[in-house]
């Protein structure tokens, strides 16, 4: 989409929205945001010549009189007031479709409800070590639209995206990968089929030149990837398809060995999923596959992911705080065969744990710190499929949540954060959350020993 002189309506002033501004500087913008003005005209913003309709009743008088209106991925994009917007000829655009309509070099984009942050800078990292220039974006890395420029002079880029930045797109990239597509953002989403639609979408415009790659072992993503024109590829743990593990963890692609599981230093299954996904979006975009697997297996992963701070008195801690909904956390315990303190809860959304609590119960778990909102609930849950572990509950501060889980565990135990729930109500978000959980853990290692 070329700029132009009209006027430009930015729903949210986060990351995004701020993005935008700056790539629509010097048209008539107006920025539509609950918060204060006071708390967002800050700083570089203050002498903007922006209009600003802010507070609790931002949108009681709706969108009018806008050409574009620039919707933040927190924007639900079939609320009334974007509706009734379009309905008068306003044209519904977002920092996603901008790039996608402007990039100059080919994408790569990436979504799942999980995973779909580690495999994109695990694909970044392969296509790196081949050579080629990359730009990591999306949920990672810089705002998109600053970033545009950019585009002109590397090979590919690789975009996390979520079902809210895609819903509505209208161009799909030349390689899709999914991860996987199980329940999330049910407090956003309308119900489950708008949120596997919102996925679909990201590949639902492609070619029979273009590539999908898809988790066979998925039933959800291997129903979906019926409906494209792309070419699929699948990869699984369990059969024998374009890319797979076999019994010795040898790694496969297209019938020629590349590797092996073990030497991945990423940690669990669902990791080896990512890897192999990664490994065949690497080679789609042109990376010999010894070289891709190479570069797969020296990723060490991202912060906030399974991520290992520190061993105590033969007790290992793992900060795993972006695991927002049950199924992350459910592949944080199967990842170790060790006992397990796992740190649970926080604030809704949407999710239902009676499967998540059948799973602990009959798992390695032996002790659960319940913390937040849904706190409660999760307990119900577990007791009702007569979890034997130590429940602990009632702590806020995250001192007492790590004292806690130290006092609970024994020598060759593991304590995990992994709350399957968002982190608002104790925490900013899931980093405050994960860094806070991090700088306590360190704290008690260097305290000195009890006489």
């Amino acid at each position: 989409m070329e700029k132009t002189s009209k006027k430009i309506a930015i729903l949210g002033f986060g990351i995004e929205g701020k993005d935008a501004a700056k790539y629509f500087a010097g048209e008539d913008i107006a920025v539509f945001d609950k918060k204060a003005k006071e708390e967002i005209a800050q700083g570089e913003w203050a002498d903007k010549n922006i209009t600003w309709i802010t507070g609790e009743n931002y949108l009681e008088n709706g969108i009018e009189g806008f050409d574009i209106v620039v919707r933040s991925p927190g924007f639900y994009r079939y609320q009334p007031a974007i509706l009734d917007a379009e309905k008068n000829s306003a044209k519904i655009t977002s920092n996603t479709i901008i790039f996608f309509e402007n990039s100059k070099a080919p994408i790569i984009g990436v979504t799942g409800t999980k995973g779909k942050g580690t495999t994109s800078s695990l694909i970044s990292h392969a296509l790196e070590s081949a050579g080629k220039k990359v730009l990591l974006a999306g949920n990672i890395g810089e705002p998109m639209l600053s970033l545009l420029p950019k585009t002109e002079n590397v090979d590919w880029v690789v975009l996390e995206l979520s079902s809210f930045q895609i819903i509505d797109v209208p161009i799909s990239p030349k390689i899709v990968v999914i991860t996987n597509i199980t329940t999330d953002h049910m407090d956003w989403h309308k119900d489950q089929e708008e949120y596997e639609k919102a996925k679909e979408n990201l590949w639902l415009h492609q070619t029979k030149n273009n590539s999908l790659i898809l988790n066979y072992d998925d039933p959800t993503s291997r129903r979906l990837g019926t409906k494209t024109s792309g070419t699929v590829y699948y990869y699984s743990l369990e059969k024998d398809v374009f890319s797979c593990k076999d019994k010795e963890n040898n790694i496969w692609l297209e019938n020629k060995k590349v590797g092996n599981a073990k030497e991945l230093k990423l940690i669990g299954p669902h990791n080896q999923y990512n890897a192999l996904a990664a490994l065949i979006a690497s080679t789609r975009a042109g990376t010999d596959p010894t070289i891709a697997w190479k570069a797969i297996c020296k990723f060490e992963g991202l912060e906030h992911r399974l991520e290992t701070v520190a061993e105590i008195d033969n007790v290992l801690f793992i900060n795993d705080s972006f695991a927002t909904n049950p199924e992350p956390t459910l592949a944080a315990i199967r990842s170790f065969s060790k006992p397990i303190i796992l740190i649970l809860g926080g604030s809704s959304k949407g999710a239902d744990f009676t499967k998540m609590a059948e799973e602990i119960s009959n798992s390695n778990v032996r002790g659960v710190i319940l913390i937040g909102d849904e706190a409660k609930k999760i307990e119900e849950d577990l007791k009702k499929v007569n979890f034997k572990g130590e429940i602990k509950t009632g702590l806020t501060k995250m001192q007492e949540i790590v004292a806690a889980a130290k006092k609970i565990a024994q020598e060759g135990d593991v304590v995990i954060l992994s709350p399957a729930c968002a982190s608002f109500g104790l925490f900013k978000d899931y980093k405050d959350r994960g860094k806070q959980f991090k700088e306590e853990v360190i704290k008690l290692k260097n305290s000195p020993p009890l006489p």
